[in-house]
């Protein structure tokens, strides 16, 4: 008797066993199956996505404005002062290289009687006057451009000076009446300028300006000899 119920048993056991499998479905893996997004993503969570690349803007064109001291070298320092310059630039933005117009306006002080007081007589009773200088010139630049905010450059131009020192002269016309009108003379030289600086990006495209440029002018109709001024500036430039 006790064998036969040990016998019952184990058929129940062996049916329920046979009934589970049969409940169960059947997972076939294939091989492409390890290779499925969905099988990858479970092993390695960032596999198949793509890696954040940083976009770098691109720029075509630029425009600039500063304002800059000159500082004659090999002058008189109590008869020529410091001075002032207003000046712009514009034109192509190519990453690491750019070409530029751009002018101004420079006013340099040269004070007479400054140097008579330094003990120059010649100069007594003579006052004070600007220098005028407007320019324009053409230029190359050089740039380090990068993904930080601080982009160094250098740049070089050709320019074109006109100079005026308190030299006039008259004009005179008319027709139902005459008249004449006074106006200041400028003499032509020639020229070359260079620049090294650093830009600051505060904003999109917008930078602050700084740096220091060494200028020459030959002699042309104006000077006796070459002269030749260091400037630093500080502006803003807006790349586009």
């Amino acid at each position: 008797m006790h064998k036969i119920l040990v016998f019952v048993i184990g058929l129940g056991i062996i049916a329920l066993d046979s009934q589970v499998a049969a409940e169960s479905p059947s997972v076939q893996y294939e091989g492409s199956d390890f290779d499925s997004p969905s099988y990858q993503a479970g092993l390695d969570p960032a596999w198949g996505v793509q890696p954040v690349v940083p976009h770098t803007r691109r720029y075509t064109m630029y425009g600039a404005f500063d304002l800059g001291v000159p500082v004659m070298l090999d002058v008189d320092r109590e008869l020529i002062r410091p001075g002032a310059n207003l000046h712009v630039q514009g034109g192509l933005d190519l990453g690491y290289f750019g070409a530029f117009i751009h002018g101004g306006w420079r006013f340099i002080p040269v004070d007479f009687d400054r140097a008579s007081d330094a003990g120059h007589s010649t100069y007594g009773a003579s006052g004070r006057s600007p220098l005028k200088n407007p320019y324009f010139g053409l230029g190359v630049r050089l740039q380090a451009s990068n993904p930080s905010r601080v982009l160094p450059y250098v740049s070089g131009s050709f320019d074109f000076n006109f100079w005026n020192l308190r030299e006039t002269d008259v004009a005179c016309g008319g027709y139902y009446y005459w008249w004449c009108n006074d106006y200041d003379v400028y003499r032509f030289t020639p020229g070359f300028s260079g620049r090294a600086g650093l830009a600051v990006e505060l904003a999109r495209g917008l930078y602050v300006d700084l740096g220091v440029g060494l200028s020459m002018s030959f002699e042309g109709d104006f000077f006796d000899g070459n002269e030749a001024w260091v400037e630093p500036y500080l502006g803003v430039l807006q790349r586009m």
